[in-house]
């Protein structure tokens, strides 16, 4: 995620709501004060994956907030746990509407074809302690 000053805004609040110096901050979650430093300096230019995934899953930051500052600052994260799926989540959210609706009609149509199959193999299998 490129470091813009609106998410380096975004990122100043989520730290301030731990209630932690950035220094704190840095120490809690395992990188150096330095590199948070260089992050509010503008001398590293993205924000990694695995700070996002950190903000993400142990504070419950929405990627998506974070980078543009729509919807939601804090998602609920018990719903969605496991990093590749929250990764899909997050790029799917980043899609052109039109784009977002074509995954979700290709979606669906695979979804309702795996019931199709799952129903056909149900009524072709022997009745339960009949085998």
């Amino acid at each position: 995620m490129k470091i813009t000053p609106q998410i380096l805004e975004r990122l100043d609040e989520v730290i301030r709501d731990t209630h932690l110096t950035r220094s704190k901050f840095a120490e809690v979650n395992g990188f150096s004060r330095g590199t948070l430093g260089d992050i509010f300096r503008e001398r590293i230019g993205t924000l990694s994956n695995c700070m996002i995934n950190l903000l993400q899953l142990k504070y419950s930051i929405n990627p998506v907030w974070l980078e543009t500052g729509e919807g939601e600052k804090q998602i609920d994260s018990a719903i969605v746990t496991d990093p590749e799926e929250l990764r899909h989540l997050f790029l799917f959210r980043r899609l052109r509407e039109k784009d977002k609706n074509s995954i979700e009609g290709l979606t669906e149509t695979f979804y309702e074809k795996m019931i199709v199959e799952s129903n056909k193999v149900a009524e072709n299998s022997p009745p339960y302690g009949k085998r």
